[in-house]
């Protein structure tokens, strides 16, 4: 009871301090231009990463993307770069998937042999990352006249993603999974709501839906602080597949087997 009213406290005051800084902040970086957000940007990650400076660059990359969506064009070379993208991400999910599969199958099955007595169960981390990775990853292309200096913001948005509270790395799905416990609930989505995912962007560009979002593509264009034209310069996608071996033990010291059917 005393932890979770500590909890809440912190929840609180945490709140508390967004409300503070979103209200006064946000309305003040409002009549900024994109290169003006992005050099406050970079003078918010060079001050560190406090809980406050946190909060103003989250405010700033977030009117910064507004911005730049605003400003995109559908040119054929864009929608072939975001296209390129849906399709490297789909093809690392579904390789990495099945390998995640295939590695949950095979423990499954030298837990139920007990073939190894020392440990007591295991989970399978399945990881997708598509993001700059430091100014060398991005994708050089063209200037689009949107006044964005993607070189030096390719280094805001990766400091941000890898120390923000919401996310690491860009990562576009990190799960320890059971294959069963959550894939129906993306393939319904995908089927079910992949038509609202492009809904705003498919007003300006009707041939935006030809191209599928899978559920982790709309993380990267919905859950994270890039762009479209940041993400058809994202030159890096990678995926983890890990297994972890769990060692569990009761206060008698007997290890600890989950239960199986």
């Amino acid at each position: 009871m005393i932890q979770d009213l500590l909890n809440n406290e912190l929840i609180l005051r945490d709140q508390a301090l967004h409300l503070e800084y979103n209200n006064e902040f946000s309305k003040q970086i409002q009549t900024l231009s994109i290169p003006e957000l992005e050099q406050l940007a970079e003078l918010l990650c060079k001050k560190g990463q406090t809980r406050a400076n946190k909060y103003k660059l989250r405010d700033c990359l977030y009117r910064r993307k507004q911005l730049l969506t605003e400003k995109f064009e559908c040119t054929p070379e864009n929608f072939e770069h975001l296209r390129r993208i849906a399709n490297l991400i789909k093809t690392h999910r579904d390789k990495i998937y099945k390998k995640g599969d295939q590695l949950h199958t095979q423990m499954t099955k030298i837990f139920q042999e007990r073939e190894n007595e020392s440990f007591s169960d295991f989970v399978v981390d399945v990881k997708i990352c598509a993001c700059y990775n430091s100014e060398d990853s991005i994708l050089y292309l063209p200037d689009d006249n949107s006044g964005s200096d993607y070189h030096k913001m390719s280094e805001i948005l990766d400091d941000y993603h890898y120390n923000t509270l919401r996310y690491r790395g860009g990562d576009l799905a990190y799960v320890g999974y059971r294959p069963n416990d959550w894939r129906e609930d993306i393939k319904d989505f995908e089927e079910k709501d992949n038509h609202l995912l492009w809904e705003y962007f498919t007003r300006r560009f009707p041939e935006l839906a030809t191209i599928k979002i899978t559920w982790e593509f709309h993380n990267l264009i919905d859950h994270t602080e890039y762009a479209l034209q940041d993400i058809i310069r994202i030159n890096d996608v990678w995926s983890e597949a890990k297994l972890r071996w769990q060692y569990i033990t009761d206060s008698e010291g007997q290890i600890w087997y989950p239960e199986t059917d």
